[in-house]
């Protein structure tokens, strides 16, 4: 059996956030402050997620801070989201990465609703959509061919709020997504 070495989710997280993570937010303009504010604030949170077995043969899940990762752990982030402005923020879209070193879970992303787009990339970023996701397979012969990208090829997750995010929520707005640590 591999064993693959420990991920350790800071270091991941802290580089692909930075890089992946696109916060768009068309705020009213404010008056400028000695010290300005992110119109949004984003806490990016990760666990493992491990099932437990209770007395009466029912599973419960158990979350656990994530530090570090092992091959075949599950892990559930979770991109808390608040307004920090006194207006409410008409366009907001958040993108979570998927490292290539790990599989999304299929159906585990907070789903879209009628004030909630969800949609995939499976070409680095370039492009979202709803499922199903399309991408393009070169044949040898050089033709094109557009299939349906499973899950497992999905590199990015993004939500859009189609109504607007309110200020001073009483709780602040979680997205979640689960990926397997190939």
């Amino acid at each position: 059996m591999k064993v693959h070495p420990k991920v350790t989710m800071h270091h991941v997280l802290g580089i692909t956030l930075v890089l992946a993570l696109v916060l768009v937010a068309l705020a009213q303009p404010q008056a400028a402050t000695t010290q300005e504010r992110e119109p949004v604030e984003v806490r990016f949170e990760s666990y493992v997620v491990a099932a437990v077995t209770r007395a009466d043969g029912g599973i419960d899940e158990v979350f656990t801070a994530a530090d570090t990762a092992n091959q075949g752990d599950v892990i559930e982030y979770r991109l808390v989201v608040t307004n920090t402005t006194a207006a409410a923020l008409p366009a907001v879209a958040l993108v979570g990465p998927i490292p290539e070193f790990m599989t999304y879970v299929a159906d585990s992303a907070t789903p879209g609703s009628d004030w909630l787009r969800l949609e995939f990339s499976a070409d680095g970023g370039q492009s979202f959509s709803e499922p199903p996701v399309m991408i393009t397979i070169v044949q040898a012969d050089g033709t094109r061919t557009q299939v349906v990208a499973a899950p497992e090829l999905y590199d990015a997750v993004r939500w859009t709020l189609l109504t607007p995010l309110e200020p001073n929520a009483a709780e602040p707005l979680t997205l979640t997504y689960r990926l397997t640590v190939d």
